[in-house]
């Protein structure tokens, strides 16, 4: 009798843990869909952070990279708010180099580790080697923004 008893209880757990997994996946899955599709209205042209020190290298410019995770709300805001502000794009094409860093992607960790970014997202300038020129503080405002780049390229 005892264990007939047991048996609902386990089934119910098994089904709560479902359902929360389902959930919370479905909720990874839509963030990202979300992300990538703020990301592509930036207009920006996606490099990964190599691909950039090679530019950087060529044309002379800083590379401006942004640390993100693609399933991130913050990094979302950021991209539609600040990097797809036309003002802002534009100073970033004429004057950066720009490459996004996805935390996802392979690497991702490891140039966390590297530059000590603790979270997302993170936006700073590099040189040709790599090297950090300025951290930049995230806004949620363009003009506040593109203050900060117009002082890195003075």
């Amino acid at each position: 009798m005892s264990e007939t008893k047991k048996n609902p209880k386990w089934l119910s757990l098994a089904i709560f843990i479902a359902v929360i997994t389902g959930v919370y996946f479905g909720n990874v899955a839509l963030q990202t869909h979300l992300g990538r599709n703020v990301l592509a209205g930036t207009g920006l042209e996606l490099r990964s952070f190599d691909e950039a020190l090679v530019e950087s290298k060529a044309s002379g410019k800083p590379v401006l990279v942004a640390m993100s995770a693609i399933w991130c709300p913050s990094c979302r805001t950021f991209d539609k708010n600040v990097l797809s502000d036309p003002a802002v794009n534009a100073l970033i094409r004429e004057r950066f180099v720009f490459a996004r860093v996805e935390y996802e992607d392979e690497g991702g960790r490891a140039f966390m580790e590297r530059y000590g970014v603790k979270g997302f997202p993170h936006v700073f300038v590099v040189d040709s080697e790599g090297e950090v020129i300025k951290e930049l503080r995230i806004m949620r405002k363009a003009e506040a923004f593109l203050m900060q780049l117009e002082e890195v390229v003075g």
